[in-house]
């Protein structure tokens, strides 16, 4: 049971680590800011391709530049 409790806590560590670092990562695509928020776009490649694309909006105060929960988003492309 204590081997078990430890395999679980290193896949949770490990799993976090990953994350942190894939998050790191992330290369700018595109920054506007508006009234009070900054909207960023972001991917691995830093580039916005033709066909499916793994990106990250994210929006934070101007004036703290910490995240801002904006509730529900949508996105489209034309």
């Amino acid at each position: 049971m204590h081997r078990r409790n430890m395999l679980v806590v290193c896949a949770t560590l490990l799993a976090m680590t990953a994350a942190a670092a894939w998050a790191a990562e992330l290369k700018p695509i595109t920054r506007h800011k508006t009234k009070d928020l900054v909207i960023s776009l972001s991917s691995e490649s830093g580039q916005w391709t033709q066909g499916n694309n793994a990106f990250v909006l994210q929006f934070t105060s101007a004036a703290t530049t910490q995240p801002v929960d904006v509730g529900t988003v949508a996105l489209s492309t034309s």
